[in-house]
């Protein structure tokens, strides 16, 4: 009965989070922000939404994103109902968040069984990797793969953007509005 969906414009102050509604034809925004909308994650009983929000970071490799939580949407969609209001994890103002830690756009949302926490991914901020190209001449072309090593060199070749990309499981209480680590 209803559909959530994220838009992300070239017009960025039309990005936002809305919810068709199939029974009334009905779009209602639950967010809009001059932002980028990713990871968009209902509950399992259809009545509870979590997204991700942020921005890119000049330098650095990972996306400033804040965590908005809804956790009654059918009651946000019903006409005449008051603008949603989000409960939000921001990790800049969260306690117990390490610093220089962001919520990441790499892992996905899910909602616990009760529906009273999201977990989510977070990994450590970083600059972001070079991406200047030089001649072939330059770059050397040689595998060292060393006994110590854990995997193989082509093990680690394989796994290498997984490596990359991993994330810390974390836990946002949405009753307490509380950063779990």
């Amino acid at each position: 009965e209803l559909l959530a969906f994220t838009v992300d414009s070239t017009v960025k102050d039309a990005n936002g989070l809305f919810v068709f509604d199939t029974r009334n034809g009905r779009i209602t925004p639950l967010n809009n922000d001059a932002k980028q909308y990713n990871r968009l994650a209902w509950n399992d009983a259809g009545t509870a939404l979590a997204v991700l929000k942020g921005n890119d970071v000049e330098k650095m490799r990972e996306k400033a994103n804040v965590l908005l939580a809804f956790p009654d949407v059918p009651s946000a969609v019903k006409d005449s109902a008051p603008a949603p209001v989000p409960i939000v994890l921001d990790p800049a103002k969260a306690e117990a968040v390490p610093k220089g830690w962001v919520v990441s756009d790499r892992a996905p949302l899910t909602w616990s069984d009760d529906n009273a926490r999201v977990f989510f991914g977070m990994k450590e901020q970083v600059p972001a990797p070079d991406t200047s190209r030089r001649s072939t001449d330059e770059t050397p072309d040689v595998d060292v793969w060393n006994t110590a090593d854990e995997r193989v060199q082509s093990r680690q070749m394989i796994q290498a953007n997984q490596d990359r990309n991993f994330t810390f499981r974390q836990a946002f209480d949405i009753k307490a509005a509380r950063f779990i680590k």
